[in-house]
């Protein structure tokens, strides 16, 4: 049986997937630049990561919100990575992007020590 703390956190997944799909197609239609789009996508991913972060707090599906977290997080990236190399070889932007990525991965790496070591 499913318990109303499991439905809200399934039609809450449902409602940020469809939103940021939404958000994404918009984006990518509305921006005439690709370079631009694909950056703005990027950031818009990293926000929908976040998002999805914050979600522990009202869903009791772990698997579900890391799942999509980590999806938002590697979206972002490869979006940005597309604007900044595939598109238009931008090497200041690729620098931004991959000290992002050290940054974030530190981030991530000392959250998860601190989750493993207090699993409180």
């Amino acid at each position: 049986m499913v318990t109303p703390r499991k439905m809200t956190g399934i039609i809450a997944s449902i409602l940020v997937l469809i939103i940021s799909v939404l958000v994404f197609y918009l984006s990518y239609i509305d921006i005439s630049s690709k370079t631009v789009a694909f950056g703005v996508i990027g950031l818009l991913a990293m926000l929908f990561a976040i998002i999805s972060y914050l979600m522990h707090a009202f869903i009791g599906q772990k698997k579900v919100v890391s799942s999509f977290t980590w999806g938002y997080y590697a979206f972002g990236v490869l979006s940005m990575l597309i604007a900044t190399v595939v598109i238009e070889l931008n090497i200041l932007y690729l620098i931004l992007v991959l000290v992002f990525v050290l940054v974030s991965f530190a981030f991530i790496y000392w959250r998860l020590s601190t989750m493993i070591s207090d699993p409180s």
